[in-house]
């Protein structure tokens, strides 16, 4: 009888030990995620508008006339000379040039970058910080 009350209360314990599944993630867990809309004028012309959402949450970033924005997978990142550390980037190109966007989790802030691409040059230029969103 005393060996069958150790494992009930050993079973107990383990059970208590597990994490309740209906509990939110930890905050510092940030699901990122791009919203582009892309309209046309008349003569063809792109133009997006870009927005982050970062966990569920939308944050517009940029108005980018010219181009068609797209995400970016992780293995696109070194083709475009995107920072390793980057969180997620899109990239948008048309007629020779190109506009790129991506984001660095610093600290407990989300950090967005723009950089412009040209086809004639294939050195990174460096990107300037456009916005700045605290998580």
């Amino acid at each position: 009888m005393a060996q069958t009350l150790k494992i009930q209360i050993l079973v107990g314990l383990a059970v208590a030990a597990l994490p309740a599944f209906s509990q939110a993630p930890p905050k510092h867990l940030n699901q990122f995620s791009w919203s582009i809309k892309v309209t046309h004028d008349k003569l063809g012309t792109p133009t997006s508008l870009v927005s982050l959402i970062i966990n569920k949450r939308n944050h517009f970033v940029t108005k980018v006339i010219g181009n068609e924005m797209k995400p970016m997978t992780r293995d696109q990142f070194a083709g475009w000379k995107v920072p390793k550390i980057a969180t997620t980037a899109c990239f948008g190109w048309f007629a020779g040039g190109g506009d790129l966007y991506y984001a660095i989790e610093r600290r407990h802030a989300l950090k967005i970058y723009h950089r412009a691409i040209d086809e004639s040059d294939d050195k990174a230029q460096n990107a300037d910080l456009v916005l700045s969103i605290n998580l």
